[in-house]
């Protein structure tokens, strides 16, 4: 593992990138063989649980998103200068 930081960074993101898709996909036959019979869902069913899924995911995804712009306008009014401080330096 330590040899990895050794690479440039480009080449040590596309390994890591790379082993986690790899790993993903391999998993997905994997799962689908390991539950085939047990479920036994109908086709109804089965697509009443993706839209909750993808229903999920969208409000997940926004929430984050919102979150992120909440976190960086406060990261850049709290590294603003204040309007004494812009008047003091321009004493200077």
């Amino acid at each position: 593992m330590i040899q990895l930081l050794h690479l440039p960074p480009w080449l040590c993101g596309l390994i890591i990138v790379g082993t986690i898709v790899a790993l993903a996909v391999a998993g997905l036959p994997i799962f689908q063989w390991l539950t085939k019979g047990r479920l036994r869902l109908t086709e109804e069913m089965n697509n009443d649980i993706i839209f909750f899924a993808s229903a999920i995911a969208v409000f997940y995804s926004l929430t984050v998103g919102l979150i992120a712009v909440v976190l960086q306008q406060r990261g850049r009014d709290r590294f603003r200068p204040s309007r004494d401080d812009r008047m003091h330096l321009s004493r200077m």
